[in-house]
């Protein structure tokens, strides 16, 4: 999954940044709000969180315009005060609000479950033919045998278990394993999806197709 920290605090962005990261989500993070519904448009994030208190822009109006421009994305609200009156309005284009200091298996717990009842297609587990990959336990097997994945690896057969026979371009894989500052013009892509293809063909049915000029299928 993909998502966008906008947030004050560097210190609780990095904390919120290497937990998902540690759980293999792909995440962005904006301090310079400016571009932020720019940001939101182009890279179709699974789920937005978004601090009450930023210094530059209405966290309010800029959390309504998160929704308009991405109705179907999981939107996250932290404060870090109890002012009923900041929750009311925050809960009133959010889909949850969270305090802060929280604990962060809290957090995660709150914004996946935001992200089922809003994101189509979003579970902690993927079945394929005769695969199976686990999100919570970093784990893919075949007919019970597990398959070693690397990182990125996993995250990229996640990606193509949640688009099963779409063909999924270079810049889309980029854009959504990857992040926001990835080289366009790497051939990273390529180099994981041969690795993934690989290690797939030694025990499952599955491949990993190349669709010349286009892309990559997952079959």
């Amino acid at each position: 999954m993909k998502m966008i920290i906008i947030f004050d605090k560097r210190d609780v962005t990095e904390q919120l940044r290497r937990h998902f990261e540690s759980l293999n989500y792909v995440v962005d993070i904006d301090f310079d709000t400016s571009k932020t519904k720019e940001k939101v448009l182009i890279n179709k994030y699974d789920f937005v969180i978004i601090s009450c208190h930023l210094q530059k822009n209405n966290a309010e109006m800029l959390a309504s315009s998160v929704r308009k421009l991405a109705p179907a994305t999981a939107l996250l609200a932290i404060t870090e005060d109890c002012e009923l009156e900041t929750k009311i309005r925050m809960l009133g284009v959010c889909d949850d609000v969270i305090e802060y200091p929280f604990s962060l298996q809290e957090f995660h717990a709150r914004a996946m479950a935001i992200a089922r009842r809003r994101v189509p297609g979003v579970s902690d587990t993927y079945h394929y033919k005769d695969l199976v990959l686990d999100v919570p336990t970093f784990r893919v097997t075949c007919n019970g045998k597990d398959i070693v994945l690397r990182n990125k690896e996993f995250q990229l057969l996640a990606f193509f278990l949640r688009h099963p026979g779409i063909v999924l371009s270079r810049p889309r894989l980029l854009e959504s394993v990857w992040d926001t500052h990835a080289d366009p013009l790497t051939n990273t892509v390529d180099v994981h999806v041969r690795s993934v293809r690989s290690k797939l063909s030694k025990l499952s049915s599955c491949n990993i197709q190349t669709v010349i000029r286009r892309g990559y299928r997952f079959m």
